[in-house]
């Protein structure tokens, strides 16, 4: 029911430009104004469903519905009130059409891992790995989709050899911050685990730390897509999302059958590492 449900609203879900836009607009007050109400209404009504159902198709639902509702809003305020201008970039468009399938193609081979730990390893071993992810997906994913949407106007803005260079000042410091973060990650890691998790996961702690090694090898790549992304770069895409589609494809099943589960993370951590050594000789490049 759940995928039922997200396949419906999926749509609208995914129709969050409207963040893109008061980013490029520098217009953080509409940011604000727009997430925090939208945040606090799915927080309420999440609340009030679980103290009548546990669901989680309830719970989903309830979510999904508001932030579909919140960002069609918001795209209909944005194109019908907030006179904006109705120029098309045909190159842009070009690059849009693009980038949709690249991401299409991304997000099925994102998924592989998954269907390979489950069909060799059993649910049990998959529910294990995905909490152990769960520190990748938060506190690297999440981030960086964040700083993607804050710093591709600045980017955009800038002649690509003058945003290639303001990029490899900050990285060597960009780096050395998130390295000492996943240190003192490192230390508390075992007692959150514990807290949040039943003892059946403690052998996702592991695997959890196996993901704090992802994320080093995967701080290179900040900033350097979205410079991509902004200047509308369609060979260096398509070499990226080559890199991100076909190493886990090459890799996950020899190395999932050399060293079982945590084969699959040496596997991502593979992947990144090639990301971070092409996105640093296309920035050396540029």
């Amino acid at each position: 029911m759940i995928f039922v449900v997200a396949g419906v609203l999926g749509p609208g879900l995914w129709l969050d430009t409207q963040q893109c836009y008061w980013n490029g607009k520098k217009n953080f007050k509409a940011l604000f104004w727009w997430a925090v109400p939208v945040r606090l209404l799915q927080l309420l009504l999440t609340a009030t469903v679980l103290y009548f159902s546990s669901s989680p198709v309830w719970v989903f639902g309830v979510q999904t519905v508001i932030q579909v509702a919140a960002n069609i809003g918001a795209a209909i305020g944005i194109m019908k009130i907030g006179g904006i201008n109705n120029e098309i970039s045909k190159e842009y468009q070009s690059y849009g059409w693009f980038s949709n399938f690249l991401y299409l193609i991304g997000s099925i081979t994102a998924q592989v891992d998954k269907v390979i730990v489950g069909s060799l390893f059993g649910l049990e071993k998959l529910a294990i790995f995905a909490v152990g992810e769960l520190i990748y997906n938060y506190f690297f994913k999440t981030p960086k989709s964040f700083l993607d949407q804050i710093f591709l106007p600045r980017l955009a803005e800038m002649k690509l050899k003058d945003a290639s260079v303001w990029i490899r000042k900050r990285q060597p410091f960009l780096i050395l911050g998130i390295l000492i973060v996943l240190l003192i990650m490192s230390v508390l890691l075992p007692s959150v685990y514990r807290i949040l998790f039943s003892a059946k996961y403690t052998e996702s702690i592991f695997y959890a730390y196996l993901f704090l090694i992802n994320i080093f090898a995967s701080t290179p790549v900040l900033l350097v897509g979205a410079m991509i992304k902004a200047h509308g770069l369609k060979e260096e895409s398509a070499i990226a999302q080559a890199i991100i589609s076909l190493t886990p494809m090459v890799l996950i099943v020899p190395f999932a059958y050399l060293w079982g589960l945590t084969g699959i993370i040496f596997a991502r951590i593979g992947q990144n590492l090639a990301l971070s050594g092409y996105y640093y000789y296309f920035l050396r490049r540029v």
